[in-house]
């Protein structure tokens, strides 16, 4: 009896290793990358398995190692042309492949500069940045790599996705933090590929910096894309590099747009970081309060190509072009400027600021300033430096009125700096440069339900989810205002997994494509 029923127990075990969908499976889950997953459907399609079980699996994700390496790594990437990306990952040494791990990605500043070797210090003191909560990492930047070109994003999908298959990672809770020149390339995986990301922590950042042609920037940038995301930003009041005043009428163009600007403003530091203690905690509490939300209502997206930076979440633009249905939607790319002297001041200056040059029609112009002028107090307060001016200046508002002492050729004369009581007509500027055609979409959706409002697109593509469609029902689509789609759509197992190999990703899974022409 004894010697039977470990006969049986034997046969059980058996049975049960070799089932087909856990073979499957398995051999999904084991391959390196999404290219070698994708190979892997067929496998799991063959068994005949329902699309409610598939999706379930996919839901639940593979199965995790203790047996993985944890503290600090040293890894890198190769591009596909041979470039190779050095990047310093930090594992809690008390990693549990039962838990789901937040990531914070930390971009440097600093790029024009020569390519980093292993174990470079493109982020100081990474120490201070080990924690038992999450995994963080840091990929280096450089001259020939830069944050805004498409190696550098092809780059940082691949440290993600390798991060997924080896730890657990809780996918809607990978933040996004940049300094400086990490601060712009934050703005711009905001604004081109958001997907992956749950906000955006940009400090001493100039999004405008994104519009510099010379810096080989992968396509155009639209304000429009920061709809519905989340930013914490810092910036300092004598910052020499970025001024607030030209900062700040980008953060008013992005909130215009529908994004979601947290603005912490030091008026006594510059390009540092010495608010980083006194902030700290805000930090925490930002990433802590704003998750990704993987399948958001609504959806907003501008791009000039269907090449790359075409997808926001579940919304794909397939084709550019005019429609006979295009609605006219706002450009949202110009600036409304913050009222400013008008002159380019001397940033060396000393004893007092030296006017270089006024802009006619400009507040200094009607103040009577001239070239050589020093201006040497303003309010009462005696002006050094520029740092000296821009600190009693403040941030003006139309209409306010300051009273200056300047100095020229030995003379001093005191002048009221006057502002208008409105920004002149000619104060807007554009954001960004754009040299393409661009097409812009805005989708709503409430159930099964979807308003499409579109302007030179001609087509494009809804990925839905079992999360949020109710697969039984008719799926409705009005767009441009005509009813473009009212049936029925039948889930698809292979749609399903080829979406999950691609994404990667539990909380975003993909049970049918629908592709409207316009």
């Amino acid at each position: 009896m004894w010697a039977w029923a470990c006969l049986t127990a034997l046969w059980s075990c058996v049975a049960v290793a070799q089932d087909p969908l856990d073979a499957a499976f398995d051999q999904y889950w084991a391959a390196e990358n999404s290219a070698v997953q994708a190979q892997a459907v067929s496998e799991i399609l063959a068994t005949g398995a329902s699309f409610e079980v598939i999706h379930g699996r996919l839901s639940a994700g593979r199965t995790y190692s203790a047996n993985v390496p944890t503290g600090t790594l040293d890894l890198s990437n190769r591009s596909s042309n041979g470039t190779k990306h050095h990047y310093r990952v930090l594992i809690p040494k008390n990693y549990d492949p039962a838990r789901r791990y937040p990531v914070r990605f930390y971009l440097h500043g600093g790029v024009q500069r020569p390519a980093w070797r292993k174990g470079g210090k493109w982020w100081g003191r990474y120490a201070r940045f080990e924690s038992e909560e999450q995994i963080t990492v840091f990929p280096s930047s450089w001259k020939q790599s830069m944050w805004w070109t498409r190696r550098q994003n092809a780059n940082l999908r691949a440290i993600l996705d390798k991060l997924k298959r080896s730890y657990n990672v809780d996918e809607n809770r990978v933040h996004l933090i940049g300094i400086s020149d990490g601060a712009t390339g934050s703005w711009f995986y905001a604004l081109r590929d958001p997907t992956p990301w749950a906000a955006y922590l940009p400090f001493i950042g100039h999004p405008g910096v994104l519009s510099n042609a010379r810096l080989g920037v992968d396509g155009q940038i639209y304000p429009r894309n920061a709809h519905g995301q989340y930013f914490y930003v810092i910036n300092g009041g004598l910052d020499p590099l970025y001024p607030l005043k030209y900062v700040m009428p980008y953060m008013e163009l992005m909130q215009r747009a529908g994004g979601n600007i947290a603005f912490s403003f030091h008026p006594d530091a510059g390009h540092d970081l010495r608010w980083w203690r006194e902030e700290a905690d805000n930090i925490e509490a930002f990433i802590v309060q704003h998750p990704r939300d993987p399948l958001p209502d609504q959806l907003r997206w501008e791009t000039e190509t269907v090449k790359r930076y075409n997808r926001n979440a579940w919304l794909m633009v397939t084709e550019l072009g005019a429609s006979a249905s295009d609605q006219q939607l706002p450009a949202l790319t110009q600036l409304e400027r913050w009222p400013t002297l008008g002159f380019k001041p001397d940033p060396d200056s000393a004893e007092g600021v030296v006017v270089v040059k006024v802009s006619a029609g400009s507040v200094a112009r009607a103040a009577g300033l001239r070239r050589n002028d020093r201006v040497v107090a303003l309010e009462g307060q005696p002006i050094g430096t520029l740092a000296d001016l821009e600190s009693a200046l403040g941030q003006p508002q139309w209409g306010d009125r300051f009273a200056a002492s300047i100095v020229r050729k030995g003379e001093r004369f005191d002048v009221d700096f006057v502002f208008p009581t409105q920004a002149p007509a000619d104060q807007s500027a554009s954001s960004f440069r754009y040299r393409s055609p661009s097409g812009r979409i805005e989708v709503d959706r409430v159930g099964n339900r979807f308003e499409v409002r579109s302007e030179g697109i001609r087509r494009f593509r809804l990925l839905l989810s079992p999360e949020e469609i109710d697969f039984h029902q008719p799926v409705v689509l009005i767009s441009n205002g005509i009813e473009s789609w009212n049936s029925v759509v039948r889930p698809d197992a292979k749609t399903l997994l080829q979406w999950a190999a691609k994404d990667n990703d539990r909380s975003m899974l993909f049970g049918a494509e629908l592709e409207i022409e316009l």
